[in-house]
């Protein structure tokens, strides 16, 4: 059952999910519980770590803290060294001067949490991130770090990073014959957000659109990639979506080597399967969700957001709201359309199963039963066992 401390000051929840961390929470509660005023910046940077480097690293980042501050070093008042991530709290200064940090060091990510009576107490945060860019990670290749967004039961945004397997575009190129042309033209955009703030790919289901969606997270790897997992929550609650616009996406190490700071990082949120927010005949049902898009990608919110909104659905889209392909806010409106019988015979002859396509391929095919094929005549059937009492024969 979720455990939540005393609330800070200024509206700041502190919640904690655990025993562990409903101590560390509480702490830090303590602490900032007394401060007149209160800022907090929260910092999160994306690494790779052992579970046995946990502690290493945690002692890199205190020693790097003491080192900058030596002035007025940090006090460290509550530590928790498990073997799966550390949580700490440390304090330096007392009054109006007090510093808070919870940091926690985890094998994905390392987040900060800092609190003081004074703008510029996130300072520490930019130590934290000197020593990181020396922290040594294993770079898993087509492995990609994405954020998870929900709405949690009390209304507040919620969210998580998991990494998940994205190809490179040329690898999977073939898959998309009739639209190619239009995919490589996205996927090598510099800064896609100048030229429109929506994207929206439709089609039936099996033609390949979680796939180029995972291949695009792959190409625009300059850009944050965040889920939306409740599309509808997210544009009915103003209060939802001003978190997540207003939450700062994790850093990430740069080919530079160095970490790339939520300021220089574009964002790229992801709705799947949400055809009503585009739809002309959702105007009268979902008029203020489909008005927040459209503000978000094309007015007073959007503004001095980088950002760019993916949008899919599987359904049948028979007429698209004109607003959404206005010239300016629509980056690419595109149907992913399944193989026709010819595509679908080269596709399988390029793969060595042209016996497969002469005799199996007479209409249109989707990508989905087109690897379904593949993998049928790749595949060599065990022989079946007929079994009677204790023996078995083949047959």
């Amino acid at each position: 059952m979720p455990m939540e401390a005393n609330p800070a000051r200024d509206g700041i929840q502190l919640q904690s999910r655990t025993l562990s961390h409903y101590l560390v929470t509480r702490k830090v509660a303590e602490l900032v519980g007394a401060m007149e005023r209160l800022h907090s910046f929260r910092r999160e940077w994306l690494v790779e770590l052992p579970s046995f480097r946990l502690p290493a690293t945690w002692r890199t980042l205190l020693a790097a803290l003491r080192t900058a501050e030596a002035a007025t070093p940090w006090d460290v008042v509550l530590l928790e060294d498990r073997s799966d991530e550390v949580n700490a709290v440390a304090v330096r200064g007392a009054g109006l001067q007090r510093e808070v940090l919870r940091l926690q060091v985890a094998a994905r990510a390392v987040t900060a949490w800092l609190y003081g009576a004074t703008a510029d107490c996130g300072a520490a945060a930019d130590v934290l991130c000197r020593a990181l860019t020396g922290v040594a990670r294993s770079d898993e290749p087509g492995s990609v770090p994405v954020r998870f967004w929900h709405q949690g039961s009390d209304g507040t945004a919620v969210d998580s990073l998991r990494r998940i397997h994205c190809p490179r575009f040329a690898e999977i190129a073939d898959n998309y014959p009739g639209v190619r042309g239009s995919l490589e033209r996205l996927v090598v955009l510099a800064s896609p957000w100048e030229h429109g703030r929506l994207i929206f790919w439709h089609g039936p289901p099996g033609t390949g659109k979680t796939w180029a969606l995972r291949a695009l997270i792959r190409e625009w790897s300059a850009l944050s990639p965040e889920v939306i997992t409740d599309p509808e929550p997210f544009f009915a609650s103003n209060a939802y979506l001003q978190q997540v616009l207003l939450a700062d996406p994790p850093s990430q190490p740069s080919s530079e080597g160095r970490y790339v700071t939520e300021e220089e990082r574009p964002r790229l949120f992801i709705l799947e399967d949400a055809p009503q927010l585009v739809l002309q005949e959702s105007r009268g049902a979902l008029g203020s969700r489909i008005g927040n898009l459209l503000s978000m990608t094309d007015g007073i919110l959007g503004q001095g957001l980088r950002a760019i909104f993916l949008i899919t659905t599987n359904e049948k889209v028979s007429r698209v709201d004109p607003a959404i392909r206005r010239p300016g806010r629509c980056l690419q409106e595109l149907e992913l359309p399944g193989f026709s019988a010819e595509q679908a015979r080269s596709w399988l002859e390029a793969r060595g199963l042209s016996e497969v396509a002469r005799l199996q391929v007479e209409g249109d095919r989707s990508l989905a039963e087109l690897y379904e094929l593949f993998h049928r005549g790749t595949h060599t059937p065990r022989p079946v066992e007929t079994r009677m009492g204790f023996s078995a024969r083949e047959r």
